[in-house]
């Protein structure tokens, strides 16, 4: 997979609204098919409203952190129509503390606790949050993108869907099951039978001339339920000794 990486943040790691909304149009125009949106606000914006309508009509998936203040609310963009919203769960399977929740917001949970990623400095760390759940959801529909080429965001809805488990703890559809998600709407490339039927060329003898010559075929049998093989001759009225059985 190929990570395009459009520039929507101050210098300090707040996001900037109307670099956001460029940066979606630039990851479409990109080709991308999914967009992980790492950040939550309260407040509803009409321009990235605009700008994720024009991402999910391209075919591309847009997902989004629910937040992590741990309590429920509505946050953006998480809340809006034509993203999916992403929720933590811990390693026990159970809703992080730590995350936004409630069925009216969360669509899909995911893995978001004592994760492992790079880290500046060229080392790795242990980290927690709902970005980081979206993060291994992004990499979810991006696997499925690469396996379905029409992959789109209601698509991955309905695979998801189908594959996760069932939580009780108001993460919405439940926890991603990426597995399940593959085993039951991968496709399978089916080689059919070949049923071509053989072609054989004489080299020797010559076309229009008459001659006697022997020629052994070796096939497999089967006697009393197992392989057998055998030799049969032609032409020659010779037979061939056949190994033991």
């Amino acid at each position: 997979a190929r990570s395009v990486t459009p520039k929507g943040r101050r210098g300090d790691g707040r996001p900037r609204g109307f670099e956001i909304e460029g940066g979606i149009d630039v990851a479409v125009e990109h080709g991308a098919k999914g967009i992980n949106r790492s950040f939550s606000s309260a407040k509803v914006s009409a321009e990235m409203t605009h700008a994720i309508d024009y991402a999910t009509a391209h075919g591309v998936i847009c997902l989004a952190s629910v937040g992590n203040a741990g309590r429920s609310a509505l946050v953006f963009p998480a809340g809006y129509r034509n993203v999916m919203a992403i929720g933590s769960t811990s390693q026990s399977d159970l809703r992080s503390s730590f995350t936004n929740y409630g069925d009216h917001l969360v669509q899909f949970s995911a893995p978001g606790e004592a994760l492992i990623t790079l880290y500046p400095g060229g080392r790795y760390a242990a980290v927690s949050g709902t970005s980081f759940s979206t993060a291994v959801a992004s990499g979810a529909a991006g696997l499925l993108a690469q396996l379905e080429p029409t992959m789109n965001q209601r698509l991955a809805g309905r695979y998801f869907d189908d594959g996760a488990v069932k939580l009780t703890d108001q993460l919405g559809n439940g926890r991603l099951n990426l597995y399940e998600s593959l085993r039951t709407h991968a496709p399978v490339n089916v080689v059919p039978p070949d049923t071509t039927a053989p072609t054989v060329t004489l080299t020797n003898p010559l076309p229009g001339t008459a001659g006697t010559a022997d020629i052994d075929v070796a096939h497999t049998a089967l006697a009393n339920g197992s392989p057998r093989a055998e030799q049969l001759s032609r032409r020659g009225c010779r037979p061939a000794a056949r190994p033991p059985a």
